[in-house]
């Protein structure tokens, strides 16, 4: 498994994966999601892969007390 930083090329793969995962709903725009966290802390923003394919996703974020 390699884990790295996201990256804008893997936008269609982690929409697709999002909803396989079903963490897509209609009052959520993935795409929307995916810019506000590239915007604010994108170092927080990875995903991982095993053999090119996108395994894992990872946002994690910090609120000054928590991570």
């Amino acid at each position: 498994m390699r884990t790295r930083p996201y990256q804008q090329t893997d936008e269609p793969a982690l929409i697709e994966f999002w909803q396989f995962c079903g963490l897509v709903v209609p009052s959520n725009d993935p795409r929307k999601d995916i810019i506000r966290k590239v915007q604010d802390s994108p170092e927080l923003f990875l995903v991982s892969e095993v053999e090119g394919e996108l395994v894992v996703s990872s946002m994690a974020g910090y609120e000054g007390h928590r991570g």
